[in-house]
């Protein structure tokens, strides 16, 4: 198994992707996509395993992503770093791909029925899909760090109830802007590109879709104390312990229902 003194990882989920492909793959080639891979970093952190490596998102990470990895792929860039048109589409050619990772995509997708449809086809009869994300039920909104703002209706309440965070100080504004001016942006972030759902709807869905899925967010969770236990700061350290001892399926639900849920998603039904 990947071991966390491997590298310096920067993040729980990170490490989460790599054991997970490794288990996957069985000592054997894999072609991975990375869905909404921003600037590489994920990808960058896989390069040194061996497998054939691609990845996309929208034409603004365009720079970022050339600027990290460029230097792996060469000549060889445009073939595996794709910019999407749109957000209900994946960029690559039917049944391409063993494995599919989104990691904190799906909270973004508004058309999940649609997203879905699309990695079945690009992946190959027995693929596999790994997605992470926040679901509904968490109470504090990921993107804001503002407990409660993605359960308020869009419009002159949430504005209110979240310009007073930034009136308070309690989250940082952008440079330049009043409180008011962040709370009106925050709330249109919310409205046009954020779109939780329900546990039983997003499994509704994988089953639309897939032969078979399951929640892991044990595997998640894993990867999270094991950086614990490693860290540099002894509080974190004895909080990753303390947590290590609340292991059990009531822990793991409410570490799904309330921060992240990881799924396993395997088997696509190809449509016609």
């Amino acid at each position: 198994m990947i071991h966390t003194t491997d590298k310096s990882w920067n993040s729980p989920t990170t490490l989460y992707i790599a054991r997970r492909l490794q288990t996957i793959a069985k000592g054997g080639a894999l072609s991975v996509l990375d869905m909404g891979c921003g600037d590489g970093t994920i990808i960058e952190f896989l390069m040194d395993y061996g497998y054939d490596l691609y990845g996309y998102d929208f034409p603004e990470m365009s720079a970022y992503l050339k600027n990290r990895l460029s230097r792996y792929f060469g000549t060889s860039y445009e073939e595996h770093l794709h910019i999407a048109k749109n957000e209900w589409t994946i960029p690559f050619d039917d049944d391409s791909f063993d494995v599919i990772y989104a990691n904190q995509v799906f909270e973004h997708i508004k058309f999940m029925d649609r997203m879905l449809q699309e990695c079945t086809r690009v992946l190959k009869p027995n693929g596999i899909l790994l997605a992470n994300f926040p679901l509904a039920t968490r109470p504090v909104e990921t993107h804001l760090g503002i407990p409660f703002a993605h359960w308020l209706p869009p419009g002159h309440c949430r504005i209110k109830y979240l310009s007073l965070f930034y009136t308070l100080g309690l989250r940082p504004k952008s440079k330049g802007m009043s409180a008011m001016e962040m709370a009106i942006k925050q709330d249109r972030y919310l409205k046009e590109r954020t779109f939780y759902r329900f546990m039983n709807e997003i499994l509704s869905l994988f089953a639309v879709h897939f032969e078979s899925f399951q929640c892991e967010t044990d595997l998640l969770i894993r990867s999270k104390l094991d950086l614990m236990k490693i860290d540099k700061n002894p509080m974190n350290r004895w909080f990753g312990s303390f947590l290590g001892h609340l292991r059990g399926n009531r822990f793991y639900s409410l570490v799904t229902h309330l921060v992240n849920a990881a799924f396993y998603v395997s088997y696509p039904k190809k449509h016609s």
